[in-house]
């Protein structure tokens, strides 16, 4: 004998958004935008089951899911809400996928760390002519600009404008392969 679906009112609306988002069932999350208008003021909060502390719209960036990032910003989702992540937020621009040029054109915030990331010297230059301090700001797990250097035109451009060669990141030393030794050693050999 089936079950009756559950109740509603007693279903969290950013777990079922969270179904939805984490499944990349865009049909699924427009039905849950428009069923539960609520949900949409939780829309920056860090989504029950996605990792690090994402959003539903850093889960649907992570997944390359275009249909669910629009819906997502369209119901009100913040384009620069970064990760609720304890070792350093991340940002729609920290991932290398395929919605990099759309989450641009939708509004993204190009900072120091995305172009750096992203080998954008040009908005590099303009950013760092404006806040030479940018050089050193910190992103996801703590890096710098310099630990996501896209290459050597990039490291040599943020350590002409004062960014620290051995700065280390936020990770744990149990997480190995990105080690605050890990972030600075690819500092070092960035440069090179």
């Amino acid at each position: 004998m089936p079950s009756d679906p559950p109740d509603p009112r007693f279903v969290d609306p950013l777990a079922e958004l969270a179904a939805a988002v984490l499944g990349g069932d865009s049909g699924a999350v427009r039905d849950v935008l428009a069923r539960r208008p609520e949900v949409r003021a939780e829309l920056d909060r860090p989504l029950p089951g996605g990792d690090f502390g994402e959003t539903a719209l850093l889960a649907a960036v992570h997944r390359d899911t275009r249909e669910i990032v629009d819906l997502l910003l369209d119901a009100g989702a913040s384009i620069d809400q970064r990760s609720h992540w304890w070792a350093g937020g991340f940002g729609v621009l920290d991932h290398q996928g395929s919605l990099v040029d759309h989450l641009v054109e939708r509004g993204a915030r190009i900072d120091a760390y995305a172009a750096a990331r992203h080998g954008w010297h040009e908005r590099l230059a303009a950013i760092l002519a404006a806040e030479p301090q940018a050089a050193r700001m910190r992103g996801g797990d703590g890096q710098t600009p310099l630990h996501v250097a896209a290459n050597a035109e990039i490291a040599d451009l943020l350590l002409a404008h004062g960014a620290e060669i051995d700065a280390s990141c936020s990770r744990p030393a149990w997480a190995t392969s990105s080690s605050p030794a890990g972030c600075s050693k690819r500092t070092r050999n960035a440069s090179r």
